[in-house]
């Protein structure tokens, strides 16, 4: 089929030609010029269409791109599994996506945390300190009500110092946890030439794919149980990639 049997002077209908010839159809001249036929891989369901004027309108032209959309006479497993393989490329870009804004937030954690203990040991010697200038000052062994006084203060002190370090070590150890748990997502998810692309540049990609999924699903017939079901999917991991989006550091 030579290309300029598929060309037309409407932007519409130039449109409705490239679904129709991306879904198998085909497209035959009459011994009129002005008139060619849109035909389905089975034969079956064909639509005029004339070359300029006559019905070449815009409303005909969508109406045409409806009916290629929603012909029954055809197999749509091939473009099905290339939209299956977009979903779940995408699918797995943003499980490694997520894991690395995972890796992020428990490194920062970590972070903190250690900062935290830095406080607590601190504050345990510090406890510590008064303590025993509270004891070198009870030479007689019988407290004063203010020696008692700062006794108390000093061992709540070394108290509170354990119990913020006690906290900072379980912080620690949880977020070690699940940095490693992401970690290991990671590992299992991209493939090695992936492993160094940040969170962001991973987004992107499925920003990119999801576009193609759904400009490649709204080719098909939308009442196709399955072109419903991918396009309730599409929606999903649109959903999914927009709140990892908004995870990214500024």
């Amino acid at each position: 089929m030579a290309e300029d049997d598929w060309s037309h002077t409407d932007k519409e209908w130039r449109e409705t030609f490239e679904i129709a010839k991306g879904l198998g159809w085909s497209c035959e001249k009459t011994n009129n010029h002005n008139i060619r036929y849109l035909k389905c891989p089975d034969f079956v369901c064909q639509i005029l269409v004339y070359s300029t004027g006559g019905g070449s309108t815009e409303n005909v032209a969508r109406g045409a791109r409806k009916k290629v959309r929603a012909c029954p006479h055809r197999s749509i497993e091939s473009p099905l599994a290339a939209v299956s393989e977009l979903l779940v490329n995408a699918d797995r870009l943003l499980t490694a996506a997520e894991a690395l804004v995972t890796q992020g937030q428990e490194n920062l954690r970590m972070e903190e945390a250690l900062e935290l203990a830095d406080f607590a040991d601190a504050l345990i010697d510090e406890a510590e300190c008064e303590l025993a200038k509270v004891s070198a000052q009870d030479e007689s062994g019988e407290m004063s009500s203010s020696v008692e006084r700062k006794l108390a203060e000093a061992m709540d002190k070394h108290d509170r110092g354990q119990k913020v370090k006690t906290e900072a070590a379980a912080v620690f150890d949880g977020a070690a946890e699940r940095l490693k748990a992401a970690e290991r997502i990671v590992e299992n998810v991209l493939r090695p030439e992936e492993l160094d692309l940040p969170p962001e540049k991973l987004v992107r990609s499925v920003d990119s794919g999801l576009r193609r999924a759904d400009l490649d699903l709204r080719k098909l017939p939308q009442a196709n149980p399955t072109v419903a079901a991918m396009s309730e999917r599409v929606a999903q991991l649109k959903t999914k990639c927009d709140t990892v989006r908004l995870q990214l550091p500024a």
